[in-house]
């Protein structure tokens, strides 16, 4: 998957892609903020709403009031094992999202 630096490996990409795109492109997304964020690009890890901004760049199918679809893909992500969901209080609108690292 290209991102912001460098290719990273990431399983089962391109069946992702094929099979998902907007998903696919939802994770691509998060991995370029998160990328962002830790090498001092970004000001905070990735929110909904920075993903779904970043998603639309790279060309997810998704409109600017798509909320709740990059949501449901957030939250397939999680339960896929591609991501955490990093709660920030009560309401998981305003929850931040990780990669998790990659299993050996």
């Amino acid at each position: 998957m290209d991102t912001i630096l460098n290719p990273v490996a990431v399983p089962g990409w391109e069946q992702l892609l094929r099979e998902h795109p907007t998903r696919a492109r939802v994770l691509q997304a998060l991995t370029n903020l998160e990328l962002g964020y830790y090498f001092g690009q970004k000001p905070a890890l990735p929110t909904r709403k920075t993903i779904l901004a970043e998603a639309i760049r790279l060309g997810a199918d998704l409109s600017p009031t798509s909320g709740q679809a990059v949501q449901r893909h957030l939250d397939e992500l999680v339960q896929a094992g591609h991501a955490i969901r990093l709660d920030k209080g009560k309401s998981p609108w305003k929850s931040c999202y990780a990669l998790l690292p990659a299993k050996e």
